[in-house]
């Protein structure tokens, strides 16, 4: 639950939130789950970036989240292009436009699992 995230894990936090998000703990309209899932991983990725570039130069930190990625991808070409792939899939699910469907909760539970995975990895 998201009351059990310890305040000094933010990106725990927000992954933990997601999870909540998609299995309807958090109390939201039933098809906005999803789509609020993808923004919380989105940005628990992009904490779990800022802090990969800050630690390989902190004046990176201004940056935007391409610029970023790319520093990523350059330190860890791994790491980088993995949480690059994320990040943009993630970035489509938090879209929302007229035209398309909403994204399904698999497949933002897939995304959710490739950020934890990232966050995982030594």
């Amino acid at each position: 639950m998201v009351a059990d995230a310890v305040d000094d894990d933010p990106v725990g936090a927000l992954l933990g939130a997601a999870r909540d998000a998609l299995a309807g703990v958090l109390t939201l309209p039933r098809s906005q789950g999803p789509r609020a899932a993808a923004l919380l991983a989105r940005r628990a990725l992009e904490e779990l970036v800022d802090a990969a570039v800050d630690r390989a130069d902190p004046g990176a930190r201004e940056a935007g989240m391409r610029v970023k990625l790319l520093c990523l991808t350059v330190l860890d070409p791994d790491v980088g292009h993995r949480a690059a792939w994320a990040w943009h899939a993630l970035s489509e699910c938090c879209h929302q436009h007229a035209y398309e469907l909403d994204p399904a909760p698999a497949e933002v539970a897939d995304l959710v699992g490739q950020v934890e995975r990232l966050v995982r990895r030594p």
